[in-house]
């Protein structure tokens, strides 16, 4: 089976992550990332909270449980620096290639005051300081370090490289730099930053200053980006009821807004109306994307009432 279209054309590769026991409980995953070495990381919900491994899906090392509770966001900088949101203790935290921890922002197990009832982003008074549910993290050219702060707030960050908050913006609302569930940040190289503003459906776009330049509508609550090579991937959390081989939605940009590919399972269903409640049946979407040297796209599913042997990463092979 061929997903995407044009250039960008994908296969599944089968059986990938066979080498992963069962009991550490794979099956719904928020994070992915992929580092110089082309050594693939995954973010887990369960023990052990990270994997490190080869393409081919051969483990080289686990490690995080005595640090992480409940990880959310993750992202590698060219130093193979490892950036962790862990948001369920509000905290975000930055590790070496060697796993040695360097840097933590926020205060672990306390969160800011925006009035918000527990991850339930609806309930969000005002916009408050660092942190309460954060999701992503990235780092800028300068060293700045920008986090987006989603399910409890509506901001994003931005700290001096040795942690100090420089400012935030954004408050809860759908009008340009305004936020409902800002879930991921990525920054290209000539310091675009692309946020992934979920429930509002759209990805922004703004200067290092949080000066607001435009925002893309064509994505369906959108949940992971990544940058490679001049392009933009994203991981959309449209829902999908089938435990398939293909994705519930990937969608491939240029960094001006261009569709090149769309990978998408067609039985995936329209996204919820943002008043109502998550559906309570099984579904899965796609949380969080990764890409390698060889164009091979990498992505990790959530949802509600995974099956326990359901295995929520995938591997795409370029063709």
């Amino acid at each position: 089976m061929i997903y995407g279209y044009g250039n960008y054309r994908y296969e599944l590769v089968k059986d990938w992550g066979k080498n992963f026991p069962l009991e550490w409980g794979l099956n719904s995953v928020p994070g992915i990332y992929v580092d110089s070495r082309d050594h693939v990381y995954i973010m887990s919900r369960s023990k052990p909270p990270i994997i490190e491994c080869t393409t081919d899906g051969e483990v080289l090392d686990t490690w995080g449980e005595d640090i992480l509770v409940r990880p959310h966001g993750m992202y590698m900088d060219e130093d193979d620096r490892i950036y962790i949101v862990d948001g369920e203790v509000h905290v975000a935290y930055i590790f070496d290639r060697n796993k040695k921890l360097l840097m933590t922002l926020g205060e672990k197990g306390k969160k800011s005051d925006t009035g918000a009832i527990e991850k339930n982003f609806y309930t969000i008074q005002k916009s408050a300081g660092p942190f309460n549910f954060p999701t992503h993290m990235a780092k800028g050219k300068d060293g700045s370090i920008y986090v987006t702060d989603g399910y409890g707030n509506a901001r994003v960050h931005k700290f001096h490289p040795d942690g100090t908050l420089d400012f935030s913006w954004g408050q809860p609302g759908h009008d340009p730099g305004e936020f409902v569930l800002p879930h991921c940040i990525v920054i290209s190289d000539d310091q675009i930053l692309y946020v992934a503003d979920r429930h509002n459906n759209r990805i922004q776009l703004f200067t290092p200053e949080g000066e607001f330049l435009e925002e893309w509508t064509d994505t369906i609550r959108p949940a992971g980006l990544y940058i490679r090579d001049g392009l933009l991937y994203v991981g959309e959390c449209k829902q999908t009821l089938t435990f398939d081989d293909a994705p519930s939605r990937i969608s491939i940009f240029t960094l001006k807004g261009e569709l090149l590919s769309r990978l998408e399972n067609p039985d995936s269903v329209s996204p919820i109306d943002q008043v109502s409640i998550l559906p309570k049946e099984l579904y899965r979407c796609v949380h969080s994307i990764g890409v390698d040297s060889e164009g091979s796209i990498y992505v990790t599913e959530v949802g509600q009432q995974h099956p326990a042997d359901y295995m929520a990463i995938r591997k795409y092979k370029r063709v």
